[in-house]
Parts: C-alpha cells; structure tokens; sequence
C-alpha cells in the first residue's frame, strides 16, 4: 500500500526523501540550521525529512541511502562541533514518489542509538550552516575532519584530527602548532597536556604511542576522553569560522 504524501512548502516535490530518526533536539537543530538551500532537513507532519539536489540526480534508492549517510556525516559533524551534545542523526527510510509527484514507496533502514553529553554550542548564526556545507564540498580537509569527529571517538582519532588542522594552518605540525598560539585558539599548558593526553592516553584508554616511550614526570594528569573531545572540537569551530571568514573574504575581494 502506497505511503501517503507528506505536505510540502517546496514545490516542485522532489523524487526522493529520506526519513531521519534521532533526539527531538537534534533533529529540531538540523532543521533550523539546514532549512533552505541546496541540502535541506524539512519537519513534516511530526517527522523530519533530508532533501538534497545531489539526491535528485540517483535513480536507485540503495544509492540514495548510501549519498544521504555521507551529507549525515558532513551535517552532523557540524553539529557536533557546533553542540557538543548533539548526537548523530539516523537514516530511518528512503521514500520516493512516482511520475506523477505522489509518495509510493518506502525502505525501512535499521537505527543506532547514542548517549548524550553535554556542552556549550559554536559556529551559530544566519547561513553559517550552508556557508560550512559549500566550505565542506569543495575542501576534502574539512570535510574529513566534520565527519571524523562524529564518529567513536578514541585518542588516535582525535589527534588525527588536530594534526591535520596543524598542518592545514602552517603547512607542518610545528608550524602550525605556533599558528594556533598566535591566535589564540588555545594556550602553550593546553596543547601541550592534549598532545600528552593523546600520544599516551591515561588509565582507561591507549594513546598513539607506547606509554614506555614517557619520559620521567611526563604526562602526569591526562586528559579524560571528553575533555580532550571539547578541546578538538572547540579548536575544529575556531578553524572552520577562520576559513570561512578567509573565503568570504577572498570571494568580496573578486
């Protein structure tokens, strides 16, 4: 039996929804945050719906799930940077219509579910969402580092992606360690207790490296995981608006 049609404000329908599941929070963000543009997430009838131009283009609906998980990770990558709270959102199904507009069909997708912890919110305000999206499409290094940081966090992870933050800004990691100190992204005893924290872990998880490479007295008062996790992500915001600023800048400039 035919699914029947969500009502819609953007005409024309488009072939293809896809159904999202997540905490009303999270998904009430996304849709504020994502609410125009070339990548929407629409609130329909108690239900949250992504919409993509890319998605228009695929003919199969596998494909559409799969596309639609890679934007969800660039999406909600954001968020996380943006919340710390924010939990990834799901695909629930992919529902399609027929030559004539109506919805017809729906693929069920299995779901996941996530812990909350909470913080403080970056990276807010008119169209910083799809500035951050079209930032994402065409800069592969953003666009790693938004859907790395959604995903299980451990130390590794986590300094990979502040080495290519580091190297991003000065070209090397020591170079841009010092770019980070001249702007104020964080302090010399910040840095230095992360890097710590993460080449070496603490009593619950491993670092990068072997705890008997720890020279004498090194490393005394590690990190835990979620305070490293908001260190990255408070420097992920401070990285990304710096690079949006530099593009809107440039773009004025030509």
């Amino acid at each position: 039996m035919a699914d029947a049609a969500p009502k819609s404000s953007y005409p024309p329908i488009p072939p293809w929804r896809v159904h999202l599941r997540g905490a009303e929070q999270d998904l009430q963000d996304l849709a504020a945050e994502h609410s125009s543009g070339r990548t929407r997430v629409i609130h329909l009838q108690s239900e949250y719906f992504l919409e993509a131009d890319v998605l228009d283009e695929l003919s199969d609906c596998n494909r559409v799930a799969e596309k639609a998980r890679w934007i969800l990770g660039i999406i909600c990558g954001l968020a996380k940077v943006r919340r710390f709270s924010a939990l990834p959102v799901a695909v629930a199904s992919v529902v399609w219509t027929d030559k004539d507009g109506n919805w017809v069909g729906r693929m069920p997708l299995p779901s996941v579910r996530y812990r909350i912890v909470p913080g403080t919110r970056y990276l807010e305000g008119a169209n910083i969402s799809e500035q951050i999206l079209a930032l994402a499409e065409t800069s592969e290094v953003v666009r790693t580092n938004l859907i790395d940081f959604v995903g299980e966090w451990d130390f590794s992870r986590l300094r990979r992606i502040v080495d290519s933050i580091l190297i991003d800004l000065g070209g090397d990691k020591k170079k841009g360690a010092a770019e980070v100190l001249r702007r104020g992204w964080a302090t010399q005893p910040e840095c230095a207790r992360f890097d710590d924290s993460v080449n070496f872990g603490n009593k619950y998880y491993l670092g990068a490296h072997s705890p008997l490479d720890l020279a004498p007295g090194q490393n005394q008062d590690p990190l835990s995981l979620v305070m490293a996790s908001e260190f990255v992500r408070t420097l992920l915001a401070r990285w990304i608006a710096s690079k949006i600023a530099i593009t809107k800048v440039t773009c004025e400039g030509t």
